[in-house]
């Protein structure tokens, strides 16, 4: 897996590949919470990406890509993906 994230000012942009998850941490003394998950899952959990994956031709079987990969997103998957 993989992930970055790039800070500058008060943006940050976040991309991330595999089964890996981005949190940010608030260590202020005023923080409410622990931490601030920035990412979502690239699988079966996420309606959002079931339909990404459906509208490029994909198909979920048994919570995978073709009953295969899980999660959707990963290096080394060239199999799953089209030409271009």
């Amino acid at each position: 897996c993989a992930a970055v994230c790039l800070v500058k000012g008060a943006t940050v942009v976040i991309a991330h590949v595999g089964d890996c998850a981005v949190i940010l941490i608030d260590k202020s003394p005023e923080a409410t919470s622990r931490g601030v998950r920035l990412t979502r899952d690239h699988d079966a959990r996420n309606s959002s990406e079931v339909k990404r994956v459906v509208m490029c031709g994909g198909a979920i079987t048994n919570d995978r890509l073709h009953g295969r990969l899980q999660p959707f997103r990963a290096f080394g998957d060239a199999e799953f993906k089209g030409p271009g």
